[in-house]
């Protein structure tokens, strides 16, 4: 949730200070990045939907679960944590 709320914030910002560009141009901008953000919001959201709704009612060893969430957090960690290089939202690196 927090992640589309900064998505959010983004546009907002683009809107009220579009910059150099015009508020469409900037606005379109930003509104790749943002769609972006909730698109991986979603899938996180579904991941934890089905972890949540099967995995809660087929697992039920407490070192299983443990296992798991940590599993996740590591994943999860090591996603947001890579050290990817990307664009910004001007194209540059």
């Amino acid at each position: 949730m927090a992640l589309c709320g900064g998505a959010g914030l983004a546009i907002a910002d683009a809107f009220l200070f579009p910059g150099q560009k015009t508020r469409l141009q900037s606005l379109a901008d930003r509104g790749r990045v943002a769609g972006l953000v909730a698109l991986g919001t979603v899938v996180m959201l579904a991941i934890a939907g089905i972890l949540e709704g099967i995995g809660r009612q087929v697992i039920t060893d407490d070192l299983a679960r443990y296992g798991i969430g940590l599993g996740m957090l590591a994943f999860w960690s090591l996603y947001f944590l890579s050290g990817r290089r990307t664009l910004d939202v001007d194209g540059h690196d």
